[in-house]
Formats: structure tokens, sequence, C-alpha cells
């Protein structure tokens, strides 16, 4: 609880990735809910595209925020034109995450809006193999997006946070 910052100007995004499920303490979910209000930003990866953090995130999302349904964003999102314009032949999963029942061409990144901006973002299928250049082995099995595909989602992201920051703070607290 005392992680989140009570001001999202000091820290304004928060990452949160797993494999295990995990479940928000109220006072935490309401910590969390207070800096999204105000201005900050969730990002919850699914490492690996482990399904136990993917329930337990979707999960989380809708009790976080639950006048503000979680929605698929689609590819005119401007997440997938803020810094590479992302069409549909660059979004490719990893081999064991199409087995999963990823689709090629077929973004999969579940958001919630507040107000003009999207403050939560949650990666189904995984980003941060990709960012790290982790390759498949026959002991580990990554879920997830090719390495090209999770950077330029990656650089996507950090260029609409930036972009959309001084959207975040309500204009009441803008001042």
């Amino acid at each position: 609880e005392d992680q989140i910052p009570a001001d999202p100007r000091e820290i304004p995004v928060l990452y949160r990735t797993g494999h295990e499920a995990f479940a928000f303490s109220p006072a935490v979910r309401e910590r969390l809910r207070a800096y999204l209000l105000g201005g900050g930003t969730l990002i919850l990866d699914a490492c690996c595209g482990r399904r136990a953090f993917v329930e337990s995130a979707l999960t989380e999302m809708e009790q976080l925020l639950p006048e503000r349904p979680p929605y698929l964003l689609t590819l005119d999102h401007p997440v997938f034109h803020s810094f590479h314009d992302i069409k549909p032949a660059d979004i490719r999963y990893r081999p064991w995450a199409r087995k999963a029942g990823a689709e090629d061409g077929v973004p999969a990144i579940v958001g919630i809006d507040i107000e003009c901006r999207t403050a939560v973002f949650f990666f189904r299928w995984d980003v941060s193999c990709g960012w790290d250049a982790l390759a498949d082995s026959d002991r580990h099995h990554c879920l997830g997006h090719e390495t090209d595909c999770s950077r330029i989602l990656g650089a996507n992201l950090m260029a609409y946070l930036t972009a959309e920051r001084s959207a975040a703070i309500p204009l009441s607290k803008a001042l």
C-alpha cells in the first residue's frame, strides 16, 4: 500500500508483472484507484502469459474501477500509432502463444479509460520476455509477443504515456 504514491506526479506509471495469481487488499485497491483517478497509469503484464496472472489481473481490473469496464483495445487506439504506425502484420506472437489461442494480427491489450486517456493497460500475452529478447527453450515457453513486436509495442506505450501525461492530471489540479 505504501508503495503506491499519493501523488501520481511523483511516479506517473506503475508496472506489475508476474506468473502467479494475485489479489489487491481493499486498502491497496482504494489507494490504487485514487492514484489512477488522480492521473496515474498502471501497466499489467502477464509474464510468460501465465493463466493464473491473467485471470487475477482481469478480476482486479473489474474491481478497481467497476464503473469503467475493461475493454479490448482495437488497432485504431492511439497507442498503436503514437510512435510506430502498427498494422495487423506487426502483431506477431510466439509459437506457444499461438498454440494457446493468440492470433497474429489481432492485438490483445485490455484497457480501462479515465476521461480522455487509457489509464490501465493489461498485456494478456507477455511483452517483457520480448523486451529482454529472451528466447524460448525446452524449459521455458513464453506465451507472448515476438521480440520485435514487443519492442514496438513498448515504444508506442511509452510515447502514448508521454503524450497523454498532460491530460492525465485533472484540469482542477493542473494549475
